[in-house]
């Protein structure tokens, strides 16, 4: 089970590539109120020098219930390969 910080945009957790050159990172967006919530996750994959996520650097976007334990799914295959599970929806 995840448990999520309701902030916009706070980073969940880094992942550094082996050789330190890269990095994953895993950012939560929620908010909304009870009359409209809203919660997504995103994976950006940028050089370990970039200070915060940017945009360009997206290589995931899903909503919360489409995330599986994301801490333990993230793996660095080598120096620039990076795999990650997800689920399918819920959502028919």
């Amino acid at each position: 089970m995840l448990v999520f910080t309701f902030y916009p945009d706070q980073p969940k957790r880094e992942f550094i590539s082996p050789n330190g050159s890269l990095k994953a990172t895993v950012v939560v967006r929620a908010g909304g109120g009870g009359f409209a919530p809203y919660c997504n996750v995103l994976v950006y994959v940028q050089p370990s020098t970039e200070m915060s996520p940017r945009s360009e650097f997206t290589v995931f976007e899903g909503d919360c219930v489409t995330i599986q334990d994301f801490d333990t799914k993230v793996t660095w295959l080598a120096d620039d390969r990076l795999r990650s599970a997800s689920r399918p929806s819920l959502a028919t």
